[in-house]
């Protein structure tokens, strides 16, 4: 298989009874895909342990939403941290230049 060819996995989410298919072009990208779906399966779990009586749909939102939420607050730590290195990158090449560095 050349690097633009692709390949399809199935994909198994508690209370649906197909597989989602999705066409994947590598391992690593096949690794990520059944790592989320193992994580969407464990929160979907979760959620319907704690909180009984919800259709699929409303367990799955949840999980959305839990998901959504953990992305942006990376996304925004991420940004903060990249602040931070251009803080310190700036101030080290004041420092080296003041001190003839």
């Amino acid at each position: 298989m050349d690097a633009t060819e692709s390949y399809k996995i199935s994909l198994f989410f508690k209370d649906i009874k197909t597989p989602l298919v999705y066409p994947v072009k590598n391992s690593e990208e096949e690794r990520i895909l059944r790592e989320a779906a193992d994580m969407i399966n464990s929160s979907y779990s979760k959620y319907k342990d704690k909180i009984a009586g919800m259709d699929n749909a409303s367990y799955f939102v949840m999980v959305a939403i839990l998901l959504a939420r953990k992305l942006i607050k990376t996304s925004e730590e991420k940004i903060s941290i990249e602040k931070e290195l251009e803080s310190l990158e700036k101030e080290i090449a004041t420092y080296l230049k003041n001190n003839n560095l």
